[in-house]
C-alpha cells in the first residue's frame, strides 16, 4: 500500500467517527434586536439582549441564531421542526 493511500485511508477512518452540529448561523436582519425578540418570542424561547455585534437567541444547547443588521440581504430559508414536549 503506497503512503499517499494508506494516509487516505487513515484519514476516511477519522472521519467516521466525527460529529457535526451546527453551532450557530447569522441571520441578516432590518432591525435585529427587534427580529431576535420576534423570532423569541413565537417560539417560545428567551432573548437577552445584545452580545457584542450580535442579537443572539439561543435555540437550544447547541444552536444560536446570531442576527445581524443589513440593509440588504438576499432571501434566506431557514426550517425548523418543532415538537411539542410532554410534561410527565
Amino acid at each position: 500500500m503506497g503512503r499517499l493511500h494508506q494516509a487516505m485511508a487513515e484519514h476516511q477512518a477519522l472521519e467516521v467517527f466525527m460529529a457535526i452540529t451546527l453551532n450557530h448561523t447569522i441571520v441578516p436582519a432590518h432591525d435585529k434586536e427587534a427580529s431576535a425578540r420576534f423570532f423569541a418570542d413565537i417560539f417560545g424561547l428567551t432573548y437577552e439582549g445584545s452580545m457584542g455585534h450580535f442579537a443572539p437567541v439561543r435555540v437550544n444547547e447547541a444552536l444560536t441564531l446570531d442576527f445581524d443588521n443589513r440593509d440588504r440581504f438576499e432571501s434566506h430559508h431557514y426550517a425548523f421542526h418543532v415538537r411539542r414536549e410532554s410534561a410527565m
